[in-house]
């Protein structure tokens, strides 16, 4: 006889996993895209001269690629440990 689902996977911890994927992966493709536009953004202020949107836009692709390499530095750490 086959067991059911429930019994053989714990849906409950998969869930999780699936909610955390997800977010993840979204969340750091949304913060790399955006760090992307705002390095756009960043050298259209550069060539225009405008010093304040030069620091403000380089202090943000500075904070979205510290988060997008905290987020691979912690999947290896967390592939790793098991």
């Amino acid at each position: 006889m086959i067991a059911p689902l429930a019994q053989v996977v714990d849906l409950d911890a998969l869930w999780k996993i699936v909610l955390i994927a997800l977010g993840g992966g979204v969340g750091v493709t949304a913060i790399f895209g955006f760090g992307v536009l705002r390095g756009e953004a960043l050298e259209q202020a550069r060539t225009e001269g405008r010093s304040t949107a030069v620091l403000v836009n380089g202090a943000l692709v500075a904070l979205c690629g510290a988060v997008c390499l905290a987020a691979i530095v912690f999947g290896v750490i967390a592939m790793t440990h098991k």
